[in-house]
C-alpha cells in the first residue's frame, strides 16, 4: 500500500478545507465589523486549543511517540522521507500496539490521516502568523476573491503578485512612492553594472533560484527519456533541494513550453492529459537519482 498517497491526499484535502473555513470565517467577522487582529486571533486559538485537543494523537500516549517519530523524519531520511517513514517505523510501531490500547475501530489510515490533519495545522498556524499583513489587507479591503493561504517560493511577502495589487489599492500614494524609489534604485544599479553581460543574468529569477541553476537545468535535458516521469523527478527533486522557487505543476510546465521552449506542444498536450506531475517518490529511480546527483553535484548540499 502506498501510505505516502494515502498521507498526500489527506493533507490536500484538509488543507483546502480548513483554507475554506478560515476564509469565510474571516469574511463573516468582516461582514460584522470585528476588528482584523481580534479575527485573526480567534483563529490562533482555535488552532491552539481546540483544534488539537480533537484528535487521539495528543490523547494517547503510543500515538503521540509515532507522530514525534513522524515529526523528525528528515533525521531518518533524507529523500522520500515521508515515503520511508511511514512505509517503515511509523508502521512497525503502530503493529505493536495492543488494539486494547488503541481508540476503538482506529486503524492506521486513521493514524495518517491525524498525521496529515496536524502537519496541515502546522504549516497553516505559520503562514498565518509570517503572511499576517497581506491577510490584513484582504481584510480591511474586504477582497477575499484571491485569498489562499499559502507559501509562494522563496519570494518576500512584499515581492508576492497579490500584495502588490493589494497594496495599490489600499496605500495608493505610499505604494506609488514606492515602486518609484524601487524604480530609481534599479536604474541605479543597472548603470552600475553596464559591464556584465546579460549572458552572465539568470534568465527565469522567478523560477530559478539562479544561473547555476538555470545551466543544471538545461544539462539534465539530455537525460529526458521518459518525458512524463523524467520531467516529474527533475522538478520535485529540485523543489526538495530548494533549487527553484515553487510553483504549481501547470504553470511550471506552462514555463517551459512557452518561455523556455524545451518541449514540443505534442509533449506539452501529453502533460496536460495527466493535469500534475507525479511525487519525488512516485517518479524515484536509481538512474535518475544518479544522473541528477551527477549534473547538480556543485549545488547539492
Amino acid at each position: 500500500m502506498d501510505y505516502e498517497e494515502i498521507y498526500e491526499g489527506f493533507y490536500a484535502k484538509y488543507y483546502a478545507k480548513i483554507e475554506i473555513l478560515i476564509k469565510n470565517y474571516l469574511i463573516k467577522q468582516r461582514s460584522v465589523n470585528l476588528p482584523f487582529f481580534t479575527a485573526i486571533n480567534k483563529v490562533n486559538h482555535y488552532f491552539v486549543n481546540d483544534f488539537i485537543n480533537k484528535y487521539h494523537l495528543h490523547n494517547n500516549e503510543n500515538l503521540e511517540k509515532l507522530y514525534q517519530i513522524f515529526c523528525n523524519r528528515r533525521f531518518a531520511y533524507s529523500i522520500n522521507a515521508i515515503e520511508g517513514i511511514l512505509e517503515d517505523q511509523i508502521k512497525k510501531g503502530f503493529d505493536k500496539i495492543d488494539v486494547l490500547e488503541l481508540p476503538i475501530d482506529y486503524n492506521y489510515s486513521k493514524l495518517i490521516k491525524e498525521i496529515a490533519l496536524l502537519e496541515v495545522e502546522k504549516e497553516i498556524s505559520r503562514l498565518l502568523s509570517n503572511n499576517l499583513q497581506l491577510l490584513k489587507m484582504f481584510y480591511e479591503l474586504n477582497e477575499f476573491d484571491e485569498f489562499e493561504i499559502r507559501r509562494n517560493g522563496n519570494l518576500s511577502i512584499e515581492d508576492f503578485p497579490i500584495y502588490r495589487k493589494l497594496a495599490t489599492k489600499l496605500y495608493p500614494k505610499q505604494f506609488a512612492n514606492f515602486i518609484e524609489d524601487v524604480n530609481f534604485n534599479l536604474n541605479e544599479v543597472r548603470d552600475s553594472k553596464d559591464h556584465i553581460n546579460s549572458e552572465n543574468k539568470n534568465p527565469y529569477p522567478l523560477l530559478f533560484l539562479n544561473l547555476d541553476v538555470y545551466n543544471c537545468f538545461l544539462e539534465y535535458q539530455k537525460h529526458i527519456i521518459d518525458f512524463y516521469i523524467d520531467f516529474s523527478y527533475l522538478k520535485k527533486r529540485m523543489e526538495f533541494e530548494k533549487l527553484i522557487h515553487h510553483h504549481k505543476d501547470n504553470d511550471f510546465m506552462k514555463i517551459v513550453f512557452e518561455e523556455i521552449k524545451l518541449i514540443s506542444e505534442k509533449k506539452y498536450n501529453e502533460y496536460y492529459v495527466n493535469g500534475k506531475l507525479k511525487s519525488l517518490t512516485k517518479s524515484f529511480s536509481t538512474q535518475r537519482n544518479n544522473n541528477f546527483n551527477i549534473v547538480f553535484k556543485d549545488l547539492l548540499n
